[in-house]
């Protein structure tokens, strides 16, 4: 950490500096990896870790906000593809030198896309065999709606394993809606059963400590729930509680709501015009469950702004949901919608939110058909 600040403080010009709007682009000082001089001090540090410490293998961690100027990332992929061409033959090197295999993985952005705009050419990089291992998550937040399936057709037939990232909250409201409690073992489950059941090997473990309020005084204890989530059998026997919500809704660090660092609007709503008659809309959630061999499911969703007299037309996967299936709490007093602010260390804290909510409930026991 201390040597890779000061080689940016020292060289301000191999920095990258962001010319799109947000705070957030304002803040880090990323190195620009079109200069020469950035990838050799990259692959310098890997060489000092691999030849003074009996290193088990390397990660590249790709989590910042760009590596390149915007828009640049896919005519310059080529320059980070040789780096990372370069660290592999190191590696191979030093393992022969040491008589066993060390190990290359990379923690990438949560979408191939992602990954392609910010000129990461993973998929070349996995075909080639540079990489043992992937692991594609976001920077923060846990996501079961992620396309991990496409991820798995990439690494099924190769050497390369997935491991995606487990996160410790779902999305930047959650982050804040309860006071930072982590994910509870039934949500760690049902995003670990998704991963599995989208073709994972394994599963990456990133910041699970950082909700320190609630855990710290249970470690190591918390991590004992790593035993059950590594056991795919086992996670498929428990229960298993799917949370789908907006990544970013109501963060605008980054220029726009719901924009996360790589641009793209990370917040999936379903909005209804109230000027339009009949207004209708889909939410997509991915559900690798089989729901006929479930003792019972229930499906739960928040209404915003909604009124007591609006009526609304439910159905799961093309399938109508009976009004007698169909539940109704009260409105929640309980404020539901988050804003943030930075306090002088650069931390986000919560501020005064409005907001209300209706939830609507269905008994899952008879699901829809598929």
């Amino acid at each position: 950490g201390v040597g890779i600040a000061e080689f940016i403080d020292s060289h301000p010009h191999l920095q990258l500096h962001d010319p799109r709007p947000g705070q957030n682009y304002q803040e880090p000082e990323p190195l620009d990896f079109t200069f020469e001089e950035v990838r050799d001090f990259t692959f310098g540090v890997v060489e000092d870790a691999a030849s003074r410490f009996d290193i088990d293998g390397v990660e590249l961690c790709f989590r910042d906000t760009a590596y390149f100027p915007p828009d640049q990332g896919t005519a310059r992929a080529h320059l980070m593809t040789d780096l990372v061409q370069k660290i592999r033959a190191r590696l191979n090197e030093r393992g022969e030198e040491i008589g066993r295999k060390l190990v290359l993985g990379a923690r990438l952005y949560s979408t191939t896309g992602e990954c392609v705009s910010q000129g990461l050419n993973v998929s070349g990089w996995i075909q080639e065999g540079l990489l043992d291992y992937v692991s594609p998550q976001d920077t923060m937040y846990a996501d079961h709606n992620l396309p991990y399936p496409e991820w798995s057709a990439l690494t099924r037939d190769t050497a390369c394993m997935l491991y995606p990232g487990l996160h410790p909250w779902t999305s930047y409201p959650a982050r804040y809606r309860l006071g930072r409690i982590p994910l509870s073992h039934a949500t760690c489950r049902a995003l670990v059963h998704t991963m599995y059941s989208a073709g994972a090997d394994g599963v990456s473990v990133y910041n699970h400590f950082v909700s320190s309020v609630w855990q710290q005084p249970f470690y190591p204890q918390a991590m004992q729930v790593f035993h059950q989530l590594r056991d795919p059998d086992r996670v498929a026997r428990g229960e298993r509680h799917y949370i789908f919500d907006p990544t970013y809704g109501g963060f605008t660090g980054f220029g726009a709501d719901g924009k996360c660092g790589t641009g793209l609007i990370k917040a999936q709503q379903l909005r209804l015009d109230r000027s339009q008659s009949n207004a209708t809309g889909q939410f997509r959630f991915q559900l690798f469950e089989n729901l006929q061999n479930a003792y019972g499911a229930t499906l739960l969703f928040r209404g915003f702004g909604m009124t007591g007299s609006d009526e609304l037309e439910v159905r799961l996967n093309g399938h109508m949901i009976p009004d007698d299936r169909v539940g109704r709490t009260a409105s929640s007093d309980r404020a539901t919608t988050v804003d943030s602010a930075r306090d002088k260390d650069g931390r986000n804290i919560p501020c005064t939110a409005q907001g209300g909510r209706i939830d609507f409930r269905r008994n899952a026991e008879n699901p829809a058909p598929a």
